[in-house]
């Protein structure tokens, strides 16, 4: 979890309370440990009388509709918590997710107004806590994937991806890598991946990465190949077989060993867990991909239906569903 680190300082805050306010910060102390258990339905309701007073409830209603997708209440609470502390880096770079999201699904104009407050937020954020990694990776790939409009600027995002791998290198490479792949290097991600590789063996990053490229390419012996290599390594690394399951559903290839990797994937503690819902419901939707290649149609229909469900925002799968019926 990416803010992990986070609940036990505000819990040891929190009960150091004078004994008036105890009692009435308790809910406020289990809403957060049931969010932290991953409980989030419970923890939602418990949470929810103090939006409005404490940005640290705030801070979490704004990640529970994050989690579940609902960018534009989570636009809403994290704007709350940045009102309540002006100067939580960690507060602000969720707010400029948020921002990101909701831009998604906004017209071109509120895209616009929301993509500016997104650069804005990131900036704040790294501006009160330089060392953030998670606000600065996130204000990269800003720089690397918005339009000139709205303040992108690619060789910007490299000037940056190079300075932050001087003091974190895997960050810096991951930073890179997204920056080459917006402008289309191939040499920059071949070395890129080729350095994750190298330089940091327990991450499937630079494989899954170099799979991917490959597969736009369609060159799909080539991806194939990265992730066997991967594979022989670590047969049991969740996102290579995720990666593995969707190159045999876009390529037609291998599809049994897709089934079984992507199969793999939905049944492991990565497949399970909350923040991985989007991925989870994609993985579903490759699984049913792979299905109608073989010639399955109820079980493919079947997966597509878990996809909507896990996922209602699934638009892609929605719409294969609706081929079903």
């Amino acid at each position: 979890m990416r803010y992990g680190g986070v609940s036990l300082v505000l819990c040891a805050l929190l009960v150091t309370r004078v004994d008036g306010q105890v009692t009435a910060d308790s809910g406020l102390a289990s809403g957060i440990a049931l969010y932290d258990a991953g409980n989030r339905t419970a923890a939602v309701p418990l949470l929810e009388p103090y939006g409005k007073t404490s940005a640290v409830a705030a801070f979490y209603l704004g990640r529970a509709a994050l989690d579940d997708g609902h960018f534009g209440p989570a636009v809403d609470w994290f704007e709350r918590a940045v009102a309540l502390d002006r100067e939580n880096p960690i507060y602000w770079d969720r707010l400029g997710q948020a921002y990101a999201g909701h831009a998604l699904e906004s017209d071109f104009f509120m895209k616009y107004k929301l993509a500016h407050r997104c650069k804005s937020a990131f900036e704040k954020a790294v501006a009160l806590d330089s060392t953030n990694l998670d606000a600065r990776t996130d204000l990269i790939e800003y720089y690397a994937q918005a339009p000139g409009i709205v303040g992108g600027d690619r060789q910007r995002a490299r000037n940056m991806s190079v300075a932050l791998g001087q003091w974190a290198p895997y960050y810096g490479l991951q930073s890179m890598l997204i920056t080459c792949r917006v402008s289309r290097d191939s040499t920059c991600v071949r070395a890129t991946t080729d350095s994750l590789m190298a330089t940091f063996p327990d991450s499937s990053l630079g494989y899954v990465a170099l799979a991917d490229w490959f597969t736009e390419a369609e060159q799909f012996d080539s991806a194939f190949a990265v992730l066997d290599r991967r594979l022989a390594m670590r047969p049991d690394d969740w996102q290579t077989l995720y990666e593995f399951g969707r190159v045999g559903a876009v390529s037609g290839q291998r599809l049994d060993d897709a089934a079984t990797a992507l199969e793999r994937f939905i049944a492991s503690p990565v497949g399970a867990s909350p923040s991985k819902r989007v991925q989870l419901s994609r993985a579903h939707s490759r699984l049913a991909q792979v299905f109608a290649r073989t010639n399955l149609p109820d079980s493919a229909r079947a997966e597509y239906q878990l996809a909507v469900t896990i996922d209602p925002k699934d638009g892609d799968a929605r719409k294969a569903l609706r081929a079903y019926h």
